[in-house]
């Protein structure tokens, strides 16, 4: 089991010097299979950076974490494809004319296109995500 730090993809030092624990283990499939899990009780302030779960040759699963009122702002957009899923709180997602399109909560999740604009604001103690995204 390795515990691992997205910023620089080595394992951490410290693995509680960050508020998300991420373990990224083989799996079987001669090593190919990465398993990973995350454990998010501590709190957060504000937003977390987003942290790379696993990462393969197509595609990358990131977790962030965000208190009431935080989220991903100003509308932007990404050269990826991805999926978000909430994992805890509340998560309400606008498109490019800033209209509300989703309110997620926990096990539902937003499929966001190459090139969409977009935005979330999240509700609640804290929200936790994650994206799985393309690799272009």
């Amino acid at each position: 089991m390795t515990v691992r730090d997205d910023t620089h993809d080595q394992p951490s030092p410290d693995p509680f010097a960050w508020r998300l624990e991420v373990t990224d283990e083989p799996a079987g499939g001669n090593g190919t299979m990465r398993r990973f899990s995350i454990a998010t009780d501590a709190p957060v302030e504000g937003r977390s950076p987003a942290r790379v779960l696993s990462r393969g040759d197509s595609l990358t699963v990131y977790a962030r974490t965000f208190e009431d009122g935080n989220g991903e702002r100003p509308l932007h957009a990404h050269d990826d494809e991805s999926c978000w899923i909430v994992l805890g709180g509340v998560a309400r997602f606008f498109d490019e004319t800033d209209e509300q399109v989703a309110e997620l909560h926990a096990g539902e999740g937003i499929f966001v296109p190459r090139g969409a604009h977009y935005r979330f604001l999240c509700s609640g103690p804290e929200t936790r995500l994650v994206r799985v995204a393309s690799r272009c």
